[in-house]
């Protein structure tokens, strides 16, 4: 569930504008407005052995084995896996409490979850009985209170009670954060609030959600910073501003990715071929020099002794419209649809 990264490359820059370019939906991987960012929820985060992804907890031991093709977050007590391609969901224990038959699924948010069966979107609940209709071609996650739906080719908002707030009218629709969403209308993004209402006018070729008051966006090619107006804040630039997390910011040096502090200290030395910010819980996840991952505190220290394939619910296409390609960047899931 990587959310909120400050380091972007080129490469991935390239890519995301290739990739939003093309018309579809989008989502976030966490929901990170809607609770605290952590990386551990209900004691437990996904980690990946040999291709197959089970849970760690905090005390570093394997709590369930790995046996899932994907594996997300726990959320409302329950956590999103996917098996012989379908999905379903489990408890802290590794009990089935919703038997995996969707094609797509998503996290749960206030007590519902968008599922996806013979094209058709519905909530749940908890229990897995059904809280709508299939009236939706599409439903994405919850974020604030909202998930986007498609509704013969075209996005609009619905709330956890499944009633349509923000009618379906954009190209594409993105998760809200900090109050607005990315919206494209004739293939330039601009930016909604909840009520459906747009707040910056659609110009930009590409954008990114709102964080810590500022959004990045790329205008006539080139990246800038905007406000919740629209204003443009800095001159171009070329890469993020370091953003502080339980007071650590994520560093690069020579290619090697590190933490320091407020004031410009190493509290962690850039040793890491990649690396997250600091969740609200204190853990980041780290990429070392074997190419494995593992989970770092606050101090450096690694959590266990084992390193993975892979850590957090980003692996696969969770929450996606069918026919579309996923890419992630840190935690933000785009889905762009081929047409």
């Amino acid at each position: 569930m990587y959310q909120k990264r400050t380091k972007i490359t080129a490469l991935i820059l390239t890519t995301v504008l290739i990739l939003l370019a093309i018309s579809g939906c989008a989502s976030n991987s966490g929901s990170a407005s809607d609770f605290a960012n952590n990386l551990f929820n209900s004691g437990l985060t996904p980690v990946k052995v040999d291709d197959l992804w089970g849970y760690f907890d905090e005390t570093g031991n394997i709590a369930i084995t790995p046996q899932f093709s994907v594996a997300s977050d726990f959320s409302d007590g329950l956590a999103l896996v996917k098996v012989d391609g379908k999905y379903g969901y489990i408890n802290p224990e590794g009990e089935y409490a919703i038997a995996p038959q969707f094609d797509y699924a998503c996290d749960f948010f206030d007590g519902v979850a968008p599922v996806n069966i013979n094209d058709k979107g519905s909530l749940i609940n908890t229990k897995g009985e059904y809280v709508i209709d299939s009236q939706f071609d599409f439903i994405n996650k919850f974020s604030e209170g909202l998930a986007c739906v498609r509704v013969d080719d075209k996005c609009g908002y619905i709330n956890a009670q499944g009633k349509i707030v923000i009618e379906p009218q954009f190209e594409n629709a993105f998760y809200f954060s900090e109050g607005l969403a990315m919206v494209t209308v004739d293939n330039k993004v601009g930016y909604i609030n909840t009520k459906g209402k747009i707040v910056i006018e659609p110009q930009f070729e590409t954008s990114y959600p709102f964080s810590g008051g500022t959004a990045l966006v790329w205008l006539n090619g080139s990246p800038h910073r905007i406000d919740k107006k629209g204003k443009i804040i800095t001159a171009p630039i070329t890469d993020t501003s370091p953003t502080f997390h339980c007071g650590l910011a994520l560093v690069e040096e020579d290619g090697k990715y590190g933490f320091a502090n407020t004031k410009g200290e190493q509290v962690i030395k850039p040793i890491y071929l990649y690396a997250t910010d600091m969740y609200d819980d204190g853990y980041a996840v780290v990429i070392d020099i074997t190419e494995q991952y593992c989970i770092i505190d606050k101090t450096g220290a690694q959590i266990g002794l084992k390193r993975f394939d892979g850590i957090g619910d980003h692996d696969d296409a969770i929450c996606l419209e069918p026919g579309c390609t996923r890419f992630a960047f840190y935690g933000s899931d785009y889905c762009v649809s081929h047409k």
